[in-house]
């Protein structure tokens, strides 16, 4: 097989008139091959190399410019003129960048390749709508499925036991074919290893051109490892490396979210892009009504979802279970002040408390029931509604409650009247300030009219 960018030229004996048993070959004449190893099983063939040399001739009057033969009978280039039966290898300018590969198998035949057979340059057919072909190494299967070309599409996997073989399918849709077919119908008897075959599909244009798809190696499965989001922390941003396939790489992490830091009792979600590896693949098809699909998981679960890319890439995402919730151990007592302690009406009192978690965060909560302390009329205790999902408490899992503790106002002294002007002389009396009156329980209760 010929792979270079380089021009291709017809050969040369590198010296004008040289009698050696050697040709060169290259732009430069870098390269050199034995005569016999170049021509071959062909003892009798001649052939022109490109190598000129000048010679008498008396019918042109004189030196005259020739080509140097080769002769195959002598396996040496010798000097002569044209004549007929010696064929012209002209100098070509091939562009090689576009051939994949040179093979002798041919298309629609399952054969034994002799080892005098011609290879034919198979040309990139990535444009050419032939379609997909995969090789499953672990289920020892080739996976083809046909593109919209108009061409006859064939299947062809090339191999070697104790001798060159190759067999070849036309393939009309998509289909499975396991190797144990193939093993029967090349009569292998040692078990096929298509890793170690050359597989592609390929069509004939209307130039006789042949165009090729390689097989690449499926990737059945993928697993990955993402640092759980923790709060308080910084959300991870790439997959930790140890877990990463040799087969393909991952990109950074996204999330679905600004945080920067993971929040208390908030579900993330992770989303990763895989690109495999040259001459890999992953893979989404159906046959026959059953996928054929690369499966994912997550630090060890099912992924959330895993969608195959138009680009060969893969995305997966991976839900992740509610972070920790935020804990705190006591809250904050509350004081308020009221005009007397014998006469309460609770619909004063707050409907709301404040809880700080260990974050620091603050939460509001609702108050549902205030609760009299019995042996002091100045404390109550309010029973909170359910805490909300990002909250827990270390109270033996008991209700959570608030303190709030009273305050009664003390006494006012109340200013006199004001008299209406009047035509009398104006007292001189200092203000009289009415006393507080005790209740029985010896509070103070101020004078503002409540009993």
């Amino acid at each position: 097989m010929y792979t270079t960018s380089d021009k291709l030229y017809a050969m040369s004996s590198g010296n004008p008139n040289n009698s050696s048993s050697k040709v060169k070959l290259g732009s430069l004449d870098q390269l050199t091959i034995s005569t016999r190893t170049y021509v071959g099983s062909y003892p009798t063939l001649h052939g022109w190399l490109r190598t000129p040399f000048m010679d008498d001739d008396p019918d042109y009057g004189g030196k005259v410019n020739y080509l140097e033969c080769l002769n195959t009978t002598k396996t040496v280039p010798y000097n002569s003129t044209i004549a007929p039966g010696i064929f012209v290898i002209p100098a070509s300018n091939l562009n090689l960048t576009e051939v994949l590969f040179a093979s002798a198998a041919k298309a629609g035949s399952t054969e034994i390749i002799q080892s005098d057979a011609i290879m034919t340059l198979r040309l990139d057919g990535k444009d050419k709508n032939i379609g997909e072909v995969y090789y499953d190494e672990e289920n020892k299967e080739i996976i083809v499925s046909k593109g919209s070309t108009e061409n006859k599409v064939h299947l062809i996997l090339q191999g070697k036991d104790s001798r060159n073989w190759y067999y070849s399918k036309e393939i009309t849709g998509k289909e499975v074919i396991k190797a144990s077919d193939i093993e029967d119908a090349i009569g292998l008897t040692p078990e096929l290893i298509l890793a170690n075959s050359k597989i592609w599909i390929e069509i004939t244009d209307t130039d006789g051109m042949k165009y090729a798809v390689e097989a690449k190696q499926t990737i059945n499965r993928v697993s990955i490892n993402i640092s759980n989001p923790v709060p308080g922390k910084s959300l991870a941003e790439e997959i930790n490396k140890s877990t990463t396939d040799v087969n393909y790489t991952a990109s950074s992490i996204e999330w679905n979210t600004t945080d920067e830091t993971a929040g208390y009792y908030k579900e993330y979600t992770a989303s990763v892009t895989l690109t495999p590896k040259t001459g890999y693949a992953f893979i989404d098809m159906y046959i026959d009504g059953s996928p054929i699909k690369t499966s994912a998981s997550v630090n060890g679960f099912d992924a959330t979802s895993v969608t195959m890319n138009t680009d060969g890439t893969l995305t997966v995402t991976y839900k992740f279970d509610p972070t920790a919730k935020d804990i705190f151990d006591s809250i904050a007592a509350m004081s308020m002040e009221v005009d007397s302690a014998d006469d309460i009406n609770t619909e004063r009192f707050p409907t709301e408390a404040e809880v700080i978690g260990k974050s620091g965060i603050v939460y509001k909560v609702r108050v549902v029931e205030w609760i009299k302390n019995s042996n002091n009329p100045l404390e109550y205790e309010g029973v909170l509604a359910p805490l909300p999902e990002v909250l827990k408490h270390n109270f033996n899992d008991g209700p959570a409650t608030v303190k709030l503790t009273l305050t009664v106002k003390p006494a006012e002294v109340v200013p006199p009247a004001t008299p209406e002007p009047s035509t009398k002389p104006t007292s001189t009396s200092a203000p009289v300030s009415t006393p507080n009156s005790v209740t029985d329980d010896g509070y103070v209760v101020p004078n503002t009219g409540v009993k």
